[in-house]
């Protein structure tokens, strides 16, 4: 078997995806797996729902102080932080900060695939409305993705 070839992703490089307000770039895969290493940038004011999956996830915190939510506990991060989500655990974050926040994420297949489910041409200005969240609804139910309700 040959082992695989050794790559360089340059900056500014890979698929760019808006979902919701935030945009993804999908920097390149790791070989032999099915993870992708995706860099986020989360607008001010944007984040996630609280949800849980299958897939773990895995942040690095480049820019900005996003916070996340870890089960129940709410924790500011800062640039140089890892932040790991195990299979199945609650978790979220947002972007409280005046300045867009941006994060390395390790996603695997089914992440991935279900941001693409969502993508949109440009990204989302302001709060989702009422068929937004019915998208992101259903697309989560496709993909196996519990949203918790707010509060």
């Amino acid at each position: 078997m040959t082992p695989p070839t050794p790559r360089a992703y340059p900056a500014g490089t890979g698929e760019t995806l808006h979902v919701l307000g935030e945009t993804l770039t999908l920097r390149g895969p790791v070989a032999g797996t099915d993870l992708t290493l995706v860099d986020v940038t989360i607008p001010p004011g944007s984040g996630t729902p609280a949800h849980s999956h299958a897939s773990p996830e895995t942040f690095r915190v480049l820019d900005g102080a996003p916070v996340f939510l870890l089960g129940t506990v709410e924790t500011p991060a800062a640039p140089g932080d890892l932040i790991h989500i195990p299979p199945g655990a609650v978790h979220a974050y947002r972007n409280p900060g005046p300045t867009p926040a941006r994060v390395t994420a390790i996603l695997d297949d089914s992440l991935i695939a279900f941001f693409r489910d969502l993508a949109t041409p440009t990204p989302l200005q302001g709060p989702p409305d009422a068929a937004i969240l019915a998208r992101v609804g259903a697309a989560a139910a496709r993909h196996r993705i519990t949203i918790l309700p707010p509060g």
